[in-house]
């Protein structure tokens, strides 16, 4: 079994982190993706989690990974995405 609430967090995790290596404010991001900005934050804070359509126009957008946004898998991640995101990791001290 599962926790909605922490899966929700963790995912608004990967894309804040996301976001954050691709140098984008939220605003431009949700932007970018046809996502209101609203429902970003709150996908962001976790109050919600982003839905299959939503996360699909994120990765054709931005080159993301299914697999990364619902699991944190960043093995089919590109490369300069996937270095980014393990750099800012360390650099905060959380592995």
């Amino acid at each position: 079994m599962y926790d909605q609430e922490l899966l929700a967090s963790a995912v608004g995790r990967r894309l804040s982190l996301v976001r954050q290596v691709l140098g984008l404010s939220q605003a431009d991001f949700a932007a970018g993706a046809q996502i209101k900005p609203n429902a970003w934050n709150n996908y962001e804070s976790g109050r919600s989690r982003i839905g299959p359509d939503a996360a699909a126009r994120v990765c054709a957008v931005y080159g993301v990974d299914l697999n990364y946004i619902y699991l944190g898998d960043t093995s089919h991640l590109p490369y300069r995405i996937a270095h980014a995101l393990d750099s800012l990791r360390r650099a905060r001290g959380s592995g």
